[in-house]
Order: C-alpha cells, then structure tokens, then sequence
C-alpha cells in the first residue's frame, strides 16, 4: 500500500481508512498526509496554548510554538494509531479523536510548563525567605537593635496564633528547635512548620 494511493482532498471514508492503516503500518509518507490534512487545527491548538502559557508568565509566543507544535503533531500520531471507530461508535469521528486528543495534549503541555514555572518561583521565594529573614542558627537575629527588635515583635505578634507567639518567644530566647519542642510538648516537625510560618510573616513585615 503506497500514499500515492489515497485521494488527499477532503480525506475521508475509505481513503481515511487507508491512510491511518498507513500510519499504524509505519509509512511516514502517509502520517506527512495526515498531518498536512490537519495542520489547520494544530496549529490553532498550538496557538491556543502559546497564548495561555504566553500570557501567565510573559513568555515570547514564539518562543513556544515550535515545541508545541510539536506536541500536537505527536498527539495526532497517537489518535491515528489508537483510533478505532468500531468501538467509538458512528457519533466519533476521527476527526473529532483527533481534536480531543490534540486540545487534551495541549491543556496538559499548559498545566505542565505552569506547574515548571511556579515550582521554580516558589524555589526562589524559598530562598530569598531564607537569605532574608534570620533562623534560630543566626547570630544576627540577637543582634538587632533594641528599637527595631521591640517593633518586629510588637507588629509580628499581631498575626500569629498562640502557638506561633510561644514558639517565637522561645527563639528570642535563644532556644533550639529541639529544646522548643521539648518545652512546647510539641513534635520537632510542629516547630519546624511553625518556624517556617513565622518566617514567611516577619519577611513580610520586613518589606513594610
């Protein structure tokens, strides 16, 4: 079976029977055909998840279309080689599989490159909490000025909990997590979490 073959003008019935045969048979030639057949709605996908990924954090278009692209050709592969119309029924098309299997893949390229994009900037929050506000190992933290201790504390204490105050307390003190723990009857992790807490609170105050 060769593409020469099929008719590639409104691809449909038998000739579309053939082709995806074709494809799941491995002729390159014949997915080139199909891929051609339908590169209007890839490319409106592509578009449709540059503009998202584009938009949610001030990357170039253009930047993305090619690898999208990409992803939305291999997923019109995937709908050529999965696509069985006896278990589908009359009411699915393969056009339509394929638009799902395409819209699905570029709904799940967004979520992917969104989900990259925040992990690295909650990393880099992290880090600038970290490099920011002192922990309970800083010398520095017992060497600010008596004025500007007495404010943090005072402006700080107003958005803890009760847990958060006593274990605050107890850093101004001197102590360890450890020893926090022990005389809050509390589990190491509990102090950790509400160190971490306290942190993100005074990094806040410390930017007012």
């Amino acid at each position: 079976m060769k593409t020469k073959d099929f008719n590639t003008e409104n691809i449909g019935g038998e000739d579309l029977n053939l082709l995806l045969s074709a494809v799941v048979n491995g002729q390159d030639e014949a997915f080139e055909i199909l891929k051609d057949e339908y590169a209007p709605l890839i490319a409106k996908e592509t578009k449709f998840a540059a503009e998202r990924i584009s938009e949610e954090f001030n990357i170039s278009v253009t930047e993305l279309f090619d690898d999208l692209e990409q992803e939305a050709s291999l997923a019109l592969y995937k709908a050529a080689v999965n696509y069985d119309a006896g278990s589908y029924g009359k009411n699915v098309t393969f056009g339509l599989y394929a638009k799902v299997c395409i819209h699905n893949a570029m709904v799940s390229e967004i979520r992917r490159e969104c989900g990259k994009k925040r992990r690295a900037t909650r990393q880099l929050s992290m880090k600038n909490i970290e490099q920011s506000v002192p922990n309970e190992s800083d010398e520095s933290f017992g060497a600010l000025s008596a004025m500007k201790l007495e404010n943090i504390v005072g402006e700080s204490k107003k958005c803890m909990s009760k847990y958060e105050k006593q274990v605050f307390d107890y850093l101004l003190q001197g102590k360890s997590s450890r020893e926090i723990s022990r005389l809050t009857d509390r589990s190491y992790k509990s102090v950790s979490n509400a160190l971490y807490r306290l942190r993100v609170k005074l990094k806040g105050l410390s930017k007012s």
